[in-house]
């Protein structure tokens, strides 16, 4: 059978590598992506998902592109005159690897991607993570063939969207992580805290925590994710708390992921959907701190979802202070939570994987009578 090329774009990289690991098991279709190859703007530091796709081989289409703001500033006169450019460097690459089908998972980079092959004819498939959908899936979703959910309650959908139930589509390292020893370190005796701030890091928790890490290491073992920003500033300055107890990378492989979480005593970071997802699924305690200026606060909403659980104490990162922070990160650890609140699986389906992958190959024959090999 002849090559069939695919392309993946978007913002949540999370399920979309959850969906590009099982994909690659058929010989014949030949994966794109499309996405930032830098962390940040006007840093050099390559990001998570260029990384993570540079190891599996994946061929990697670097798109330079606006994103659409919801206030008026300066920046966004800057961003706005980057988007024809993305529109430029899309339809370049859709005219050269010329895909079957354009696979989105939202996010400034998918947009220009997506009506790029719309305009061509391409179909696209688009998924929205989030119980909120985001402002440029809501735009993917009026010229898209069909739009993938996780939660059957999403809101502001658009109501001509061609609904598919899928759910989220987690990682296979993430339901049954590996165990490599990455966490045997120090005195394994103590409980273990896990620290990240999401694929990018954050510098607020890291400068709440550098306060506090010596108190903590008298009890226990930290494994800290502190992000990547320009010229690693966050991690050279904590890189100076030396301990045995206290495990410091700028990032964590999303293959490794699971098995830290799943040894782990409690989890402190951010609550975007997935990790919501990856502490349910392991039933872990959580401090959870928001990120304040997420859309329509999407993150103080999921993080209700823990609460409701039992599983989670949420800290609001605007008034928040060290003290109280150690205070409460105590109080979890010592917390015995002997049963956790079911009922906050009724909205969750983690078949995201299996159904997505089950749709694309069902429209790739359906357009043109290919046949994708195992």
């Amino acid at each position: 059978m002849g090559e069939i090329s695919l392309f993946i774009c978007g913002g949540h990289f999370s399920p979309a590598l959850a969906v590009i690991e099982e994909l690659r098991r058929h010989k014949n279709l030949n994966i794109y992506y499309i996405g930032r190859k830098f962390a940040l703007e006007g840093d050099k530091t390559f990001s998570l998902e260029f990384n993570s796709l540079s190891k599996l081989k994946i061929p990697f289409l670097a798109l330079t592109t606006g994103r659409l703001q919801r206030h008026f500033s300066w920046q966004w006169i800057h961003s706005l005159l980057k988007i024809p450019l993305g529109f430029i460097q899309s339809l370049f690459y859709l005219l050269r690897f010329k895909p079957v089908l354009v696979l989105s998972f939202g996010g400034y980079v998918a947009l220009p991607v997506s009506l790029s092959a719309f305009v061509l004819g391409i179909p696209v498939i688009t998924h929205e993570q989030t119980r909120i959908m985001g402002l440029t899936n809501r735009f993917i979703a009026l010229i898209a063939k069909f739009t993938c959910l996780s939660f059957a309650n999403t809101r502001r959908v658009p109501l001509k969207s061609r609904i598919v139930m899928t759910g989220l589509p987690v990682r296979k390292s993430i339901i049954n992580p590996h165990d490599t020893g990455l966490t045997l370190f120090g005195n394994t005796r103590l409980p273990l805290i896990y620290v990240t701030g999401g694929s990018l890091g954050s510098r607020s928790i890291n400068s709440l925590l550098f306060e506090i890490i010596p108190n903590l290491l008298k009890k226990y073992r930290i494994f800290h994710v502190c992000g990547e920003s320009a010229q690693g500033a966050d991690y050279h300055r904590l890189a100076k708390l030396k301990s045995p107890n206290y495990y410091l990378i700028p990032y964590l492989d999303y293959d490794q992921v699971g098995e830290v979480i799943k040894n782990s005593a409690l989890v402190i970071g951010r609550s975007g959907i997935n990790t919501v997802a990856e502490i349910l699924i392991h039933r872990k305690k959580a401090v959870l701190i928001p990120l304040p200026w997420a859309a329509y606060n999407e993150q103080w909403d999921n993080a209700q979802i823990l609460i409701k659980a039992g599983l989670a104490e949420v800290l609001n990162q605007q008034q928040l202070k060290s003290k109280i922070l150690l205070l409460t990160i105590i109080k979890m650890l010592e917390k015995d939570i002997k049963t956790v609140n079911t009922d906050v699986f009724q909205d969750w389906q983690f078949t995201g994987v299996k159904k997505i992958t089950d749709l694309i190959l069902t429209n790739i024959t359906n357009i043109g009578g290919f046949s994708v090999e195992e």
